[in-house]
């Protein structure tokens, strides 16, 4: 998984950031050829990145210093607020504290039915082409492939919400969601603001490995395994969903282990 961020000060793209993360309870061979076939930023995702990667959880006071308190535009933020979310909860730890609105929405306002400028779709690429002057050849070539360059896609977004700002003649990012009927939506460690479907509740679930593994026993284990050795919520709510233990594998998968390799 990459994250993208693009600081912007004074309508001014000023700094970039991308990061990798290890999803936990996926293996290295569980991971969709469509992340492992394309260069991105900062290269192609392979085994030993993706093994050396840190978890979301661990690598995010690094990214909550960039943010720092500043409110996020994300393009379908309710979806990227959904991965967001899943990435702690597969740790079973508070989510981060956040300020996000949705830069779909704002677009989908400003150049709505009706409005000057009407575009009547409202793709990320889609919108781009049509609104930034300066266009990015590397965001163009990006999308182009299966998967996206995330530090690309930021710098869209940003480059969508800079001129949505000035059409409406806003001067801060309060003005510009007054304008567009859009909240500026929070995120806290137990409860989170959305756009469709209101506060959503934190309620600690751990995550089940990658259906793709479903019939390798031994990938199966070492999934379950990752997942109990980096939970940070409440064991209890592990062995109640059955989690292995840290220990000696299951009778049923110890005959198999023996045959193949060691787990």
């Amino acid at each position: 998984m990459q994250l993208g961020l693009v600081e912007v000060v004074d309508s001014e793209v000023t700094a970039r950031h991308c990061y990798w993360f290890r999803v936990l309870g996926h293996p290295w061979d569980t991971i969709s050829w469509s992340h492992t076939l394309h260069d991105k930023h900062g290269g192609k995702l392979d085994r030993a990145t993706y093994v050396r990667a840190p978890f979301l959880v661990d690598a995010w006071p690094s990214i909550a210093a960039v943010v720092a308190g500043r409110p996020v535009f994300s393009y379908n933020a309710g979806t990227d607020m959904t991965y967001l979310r899943a990435a702690f909860d597969a740790h079973g730890a508070p989510w981060p504290r956040l300020d996000y609105a949705c830069a779909y929405n704002v677009a989908q306002t400003v150049w709505g039915p009706g409005k000057p400028g009407y575009l009547g779709g409202y793709r990320l690429d889609y919108v781009y082409e049509r609104v930034v002057r300066d266009r990015s050849p590397a965001f163009e070539a990006s999308w182009g492939q299966i998967g996206h360059d995330p530090v690309e896609d930021a710098e869209a977004t940003a480059r969508i919400v800079l001129p949505a700002s000035e059409r409406v003649g806003a001067n801060s990012v309060a003005e510009l969601l007054d304008e567009a009927y859009c909240p500026l939506l929070r995120m806290e460690p137990d409860s989170c603001e959305t756009a469709t479907t209101g506060t959503r509740t934190r309620r600690p679930r751990p995550p089940l490995p990658s259906a793709k593994i479903w019939e390798r026993n031994c990938a199966t284990r070492r999934a379950y395994l990752e997942i109990r050795r980096y939970w940070r919520g409440d064991p209890a709510v592990l062995d109640a969903h059955n989690y292995p233990k840290l220990g000696n594998p299951p009778v049923e998968l110890q005959a198999y282990v023996r045959r193949r390799r060691r787990w």
